[in-house]
């Protein structure tokens, strides 16, 4: 960023989400188990870049399963254009969405959402704060500078 100052925030990661009324009624006890569920799927084919869906994260999970319907296209889940209806699909007990950890952190701690399987798996997309350089002498911009940093740290 040529004429900015660029901070490195994080990378984001993917995990499997539902909601705990649909994992009580369907229990996922490991990655394979996954290949039973109905999947929910977030659509980047309008997109830049790859984007790592079902197939990448069963297969860094140890799923080898090349039979299965992961890579179906929606045969057994449904797509959704955006991240919000996907995540709400899985709140409301649609099936198990593979969630950005930057935006399901919240649906966590409020226990909208469970992780059923902790594995995560790196998107290769990364997050950075820029701004133009020295606009951080500004007390208000070194504040919010700070604040920034500090809660990409903590996730």
């Amino acid at each position: 960023y040529p004429g900015l100052e660029a901070i490195d925030l994080f990378e984001d990661e993917i995990l499997p989400v539902c909601a705990p009324a649909y994992l009580s009624r369907h229990p996922i006890a490991k990655p394979k188990d996954l290949l039973q569920h109905r999947l929910l799927r977030l659509d980047w084919s309008s997109r830049e870049g790859l984007w790592p869906d079902w197939p990448a994260w069963l297969e860094a999970a140890g799923v080898t399963d090349s039979g299965s319907d992961a890579s179906d296209d929606g045969k057994r889940g449904a797509t959704f254009p955006d991240s919000t209806l996907l995540l709400r699909a899985a709140v409301e007990g649609q099936g198990v969405a593979l969630g950005q950890t930057s935006l399901v952190a919240d649906y966590l701690k409020s226990k909208q959402l469970v992780a059923p399987i902790s594995k995560r798996l790196k998107t290769g997309f990364r997050y950075h704060l820029v701004y133009p350089l020295g606009a951080d002498q500004r007390p208000e911009i070194a504040l919010f500078r700070d604040w920034i940093v500090g809660e990409a740290e903590r996730e």
